[in-house]
């Protein structure tokens, strides 16, 4: 299954694809992925799935972020 890195989440794609464009990680696949919750749709920045945890937490602090979130699973 692995681990995914989620660096945002936002109420819109706009949003979340700002989010994105500000992140610098050459070599690294980042997406939005929509998700809903509760009725409404959030739209989570993420890189992933990672083999390992350390791989993930790796890729997170390189992007130079500030927060960032490590989970198992795909997105």
């Amino acid at each position: 299954r692995g681990y995914t890195v989620q660096f945002a989440a936002a109420p819109s794609e706009r949003e979340a694809r700002r989010a994105l464009a500000r992140l610098r990680l050459p070599g690294t696949t980042l997406r939005v992925v929509p998700r809903a919750f509760d009725g409404q749709t959030v739209y989570r920045v993420v890189a992933g799935p990672f083999a390992t945890r350390a791989e993930a937490e790796r890729v997170g602090r390189a992007a130079g972020a500030g927060n960032y979130w490590v989970y198992g699973g795909a997105p």
